[in-house]
This record gives structure tokens, sequence and C-alpha cells, in this order.
């Protein structure tokens, strides 16, 4: 959500509302599908597939943070305060 609203300009926040339907969907089809996985194929059948959707959030959220604009303030490291 964090990188979602970096990336989406204030006027286009309607992709907000996308993911978050289908976040609410994944949610609740997900365990169902786990289930059909495990009891139809294998049940590490299920951490396979998360290795290659990892890699491709990876690669896109780079991606897409690789784009936007940085804005370099120097800054010190408040000691005192963190302890």
């Amino acid at each position: 959500m964090i990188v979602l609203g970096d990336a989406a300009a204030p006027g286009s926040r309607s992709l907000l509302r996308i993911f978050s339907i289908v976040y609410t969907t994944a949610g609740a089809c997900g365990p169902a599908l786990g289930g059909f996985i495990a009891d139809q194929l294998h049940w590490s059948l299920i951490f396979w597939l998360n290795v290659p959707l990892g890699l491709i959030a990876l690669l896109i959220t780079s991606t897409i943070l690789r784009r936007l604009p940085r804005n370099e303030r120097p800054h010190r490291l408040d000691v005192i305060g963190a302890s």
C-alpha cells in the first residue's frame, strides 16, 4: 500500500481502490485455493509457488520505486532520543 501510495498520483487514487478489491478477493479465495492445492496436488507446492510470485513482486516493486523522484535531505541521527 505504501508503494502504491507513493507511485500513484493524488488524482489517480482509484488505483488504491482496485488494489483493495484484489486484496480482499485474494484473502477470501486464497485459503480455498490453498486447500485445493494441498488436497489434490501436494502441500509443498503451496510454498514453491511463493518463490516465483515473490520474485515477480520484487521485480515490479523495485522497478516502480526506481522511477520515483528522490528528495535527499541531510539529517542527523538523534542518538540521545533513540536510547
